[in-house]
């Protein structure tokens, strides 16, 4: 790679594209005022027995050039990442604003 592109002097450097895959969780805390109880003066506070993690999550493909962000593409729920969604979803999506 560096001798192909000239130790990034070469403009050519500018053509790679690159991506990557991350989880976007979704959260729906509670907010302070849902959560007041109610207490004695002397009782110790409530205990929160456990909280949510994530009410959901997407997965998303982030693609990217030496000029900055090109395009992101989510999984449909419930979904598998596959060379079916690359090829079908993510390559024409990613492909269009470039050419």
């Amino acid at each position: 790679m560096l001798k192909r592109f000239a130790n990034g002097s070469s403009r050519a450097v500018s053509e790679i594209l690159t991506g990557d895959e991350t989880w976007n969780y979704h959260y729906d805390p509670e907010t302070k005022r849902m959560s007041k109880e109610w207490v004695e003066e002397d009782a110790p506070p409530p205990t929160k027995v456990r909280r949510v993690r994530s009410v959901g999550k997407q997965m998303w493909a982030i693609f990217f050039r030496s000029s900055g962000f090109v395009e992101a593409v989510a999984l449909e729920d419930r979904k598998t990442v596959a060379a079916d969604w690359y090829t079908t979803m993510c390559i024409p999506k990613v492909i269009t604003p470039i050419v």
